[in-house]
């Protein structure tokens, strides 16, 4: 049986990696015939390039590193707590939340570390103050309905969130 399934395992192995050479071929023919050609590199691009907020690094991207089980229960700390307390007995509330003068602890960080807010900072203030919606990739006013790119929100906005947040 193991020989069977060795044979079976090296013939899907061989396959796969004929399939993932033929698409990776494939993907450089397609960006081969999507090089512009000289005379575009030439000619002015009429396309206008507005920048976007970076919002992807500005929450959160990863989680700290945990220690493991044995790495905690080999701890001196840990140790001395051994038998204080009956785990099951034991009710445990999980999460956190932060309202402040500025927003949540994000923001409140941003105006207390540099005195202002950020392009990523203003976005969430006007979008956590209901100033504009997230719609169909874009951010919407959400009076006028219409759409607000992200280097507009923060000169657009920031003014009224700074008069209407912070120690009053």
């Amino acid at each position: 049986l193991k020989d069977q399934v060795d044979a079976i395992r090296a013939d899907i192995m061989k396959k796969s990696k004929l399939q993932a050479s033929i698409h990776a071929a494939l993907e450089s023919d397609k960006k081969m015939l999507a090089l512009p050609s000289k005379q575009q590199l030439a000619a002015p691009s009429s396309k206008k390039f507005v920048p976007r907020a970076n919002m992807s690094s500005y929450y959160c991207n990863s989680f700290p590193k945990l220690s493991g089980v044995a790495g905690l229960s080999a701890s001196t700390k840990q140790a001395m707590l051994h038998g204080m307390l009956d785990l099951r007995k034991v009710v445990v509330v999980t999460g956190f939340g932060e309202v402040s003068p500025w927003g949540n602890s994000r923001t409140r960080w941003e105006m207390e570390s540099y005195g202002e807010f950020s392009l990523e900072g203003c976005i969430e203030l006007a979008w956590l103050t209901g100033r504009i919606v997230f719609d169909k990739g874009n951010w919407v006013d959400a009076k006028t309905k219409e759409i607000v790119p992200d280097h507009q929100v923060k000169p657009r906005y920031e003014e009224d969130i700074l008069k209407h947040s912070g120690i009053r």
